[in-house]
């Protein structure tokens, strides 16, 4: 039975004429209201059955982002794996699986102890992110070839908003102690350093693009 059907049944037989039935009911309403929301508040907590509304929610308290353009449902799964997700934070792992989440599935991580690029000096540790196809953006544009200048970014084609993204995941789940040196999106070709030597039939040459964090 609803507040507003029992307030008026608790009322005094004169308390339930016209006038003070609708004064009951008034009331009634009004507690209604305060016990869906209460009923609500608590369905809110639960990330497999809450509304869809909600998700953002849940998303800032346990700090996960929505891709843009992710499904609902696929976004609500990752916020029930929140705790597991924030486990892998500051490694790796954690960076490459972030990354996979914004659909950059091909990803390389160099440290200093396996690459032999130069770090900053006084920096405790360094890493670099190498990304390979698909990527966000298109390859380096060249003078002469129809782009007009300032609507692409110098080294690559494509908007800037999955840059902003990329970065901004790469700062939130590596380690906070550690260095970006360069984030570095190749689209074809081989890196001096990432493993291949001299003879072994890899071509030289490739684009690719240098980004800072």
């Amino acid at each position: 039975m609803s507040y507003r059907d029992f307030e008026t049944e608790l009322a005094a037989p004169w308390l339930r004429r016209r006038v003070g039935a609708a004064w009951h009911q008034a009331l009634g309403l009004a507690k209604d209201a305060l016990a869906e929301g209460a009923l609500q508040a608590v369905k809110l907590r639960f990330i497999g059955g809450c509304p869809t509304d909600a998700l953002p929610y849940a998303g800032a308290d346990r700090s996960i982002e929505r891709v843009p353009g992710e499904p609902v449902e696929s976004y609500r799964a990752r916020l029930l794996h929140a705790f597991d997700t924030w486990r892998l934070a500051g490694t790796n792992k954690g960076v490459r699986e972030a990354l996979a989440t914004i659909g950059l599935t091909s990803v390389v991580i160099f440290e200093d102890k396996d690459w032999a690029a130069s770090g900053e000096e006084g920096t405790w540790w360094m890493f670099w992110v190498v990304l390979e196809p698909p990527l966000p953006v298109g390859p380096p544009w060249t003078i002469g070839d129809g782009t007009m200048l300032g609507e692409a970014p110098l080294g690559m084609t494509g908007a800037t908003e999955p840059l902003e993204l990329l970065r901004r995941v790469i700062r939130k789940w590596k380690a906070a102690h550690t260095v970006c040196g360069h984030v570095i999106l190749l689209w074809s070709g081989r890196l001096v350093g990432s493993g291949w030597s001299l003879g072994d039939g890899t071509t030289l040459g490739g684009k690719a693009a240098f980004l800072a964090l």
